[in-house]
């Protein structure tokens, strides 16, 4: 990865590296009552290395560019399969060619009548403002009645969808370095690092300016539950942070239930060395 080459972000970099290296730290950088400053710091230090260090390589989209990053792209006219180019993606499994089977969770497939096993609970929907640009990544399905996500909606093929599988991306890296720092105690930065993301879905700067210290950690985990929604992040948000996640949804999937930090099924430690 550290050869003198260009290639797109369908390949693993040293910049993909940098971001793995950033979450691993986040995740060992304790729960909020008992945080480990020296795996916190780790976590800014390689998000920095993807920020810094990578030229012009990667930007977060802003405005248009960014609804279109995740809206729903049935019929191929917004290119969303061809990702490779996309500069906010660190690292993202290239599914232009085929598809992925994914799809069947999130979006409803009309002609065999399957799909959209996972759908945003009306508590999710409740957390979105009307501002929010990210209220443009879910959309009623017609065919179904279902208020689905869109981010996996890309020519969707039977129950497949070409929609890239983000491993990582710039957002992210924002948000754990918000993450951290509120951990570190310092505010300032805290908020610097989650108003990047906040104002860049349309919201009012002064919503983050304005946040009390003892305030900032519940927002910036709000809004990495808002921004990395359907992205595989939530659970672990909640358990290494010392905190339950109670499922409100009850529906077809399931009934809703509590679940503890500390239940044995969901307990994955992390080796310190």
């Amino acid at each position: 990865m550290k050869a003198s080459v260009t290639k797109n972000n369908g390949f693993a970099s040293t910049a993909a590296a940098w971001a793995a290296l950033s979450r691993v730290y986040l995740y060992m950088g304790g729960s909020i009552a008992n945080p480990d400053a020296a795996a916190n710091q780790k976590a800014i230090d390689y998000a920095d290395s993807v920020l810094t260090r990578t030229g012009s390589k990667y930007a977060l989209l802003q405005g248009d560019a960014y609804v279109k990053m995740f809206a729903g792209d049935e019929f191929g006219d917004l290119g969303r399969a061809n990702g490779a180019s996309n500069k906010e993606f660190i690292f993202a499994y290239d599914y232009s060619r085929g598809g992925s089977s994914l799809g069947e969770m999130y979006h409803f497939e009309p002609i065999y009548g399957v799909g959209a096993t996972f759908l945003p609970s009306n508590e999710f929907k409740s957390l979105l403002a009307p501002a929010d640009l990210r209220s443009n990544f879910i959309q009623l399905n017609t065919n179904s009645n279902f208020v689905e996500t869109t981010k996996f909606l890309v020519l969707p093929e039977a129950w497949l969808t070409r929609a890239p599988y983000i491993y990582f991306r710039l957002a992210e890296l924002y948000l754990n370095k918000a993450e951290a720092y509120a951990k570190l105690g310092n505010t300032a930065q805290a908020k610097e690092n989650l108003k990047a993301i906040h104002t860049r879905a349309g919201l009012p700067a002064a919503e983050i300016d304005n946040l009390a210290a003892q305030n900032v950690m519940a927002a910036v985990l709000k809004e990495r539950r808002i921004e990395l929604a359907f992205e595989g992040h939530n659970s672990f948000d909640y358990f290494r942070n010392g905190l339950p996640m109670t499922r409100i949804a009850a529906d077809f999937n399931g009934t809703a239930f509590t679940i503890q930090p500390t239940d044995p099924r969901v307990v994955l430690e992390l080796p310190k060395n």
